[in-house]
Order: structure tokens, then sequence, then C-alpha cells
């Protein structure tokens, strides 16, 4: 297997952030809901291309 760059870090724990608390769940929410009417039209017109062959 090739050597990665990043194959040293990527195991690594994750400490988390000092600088901020985490963010609750509503927030995070609220924050990625503009997007959820986009990922239903786009499974919508992937639904109009009709049968696959």
């Amino acid at each position: 297997m090739s050597k990665g760059k990043y194959d040293d870090i990527i195991e690594l724990p994750y400490k988390g952030t000092k600088r901020r608390p985490p963010m609750s769940m509503e927030d995070r929410a609220a924050q990625f809901a503009p997007f959820a009417p986009l990922k239903v039209r786009l499974s919508s017109e992937e639904d109009d291309e009709g049968p696959k062959d």
C-alpha cells in the first residue's frame, strides 16, 4: 500500500476545539435546513430520468 500524505495523523483522536463550545443539535439542524429542499429536488430529478438499461 502506498504511503499517503496524511497517514501519520489520520488515526489520531479528535480533541475538539477550545475556541467555541459544541453546537447544539437544534442549532446544527437550523444551519443545514436550507439544503434540505435541494436534496429533495436532486433526488426527484434522478427519478425522472426513466429506466436505465
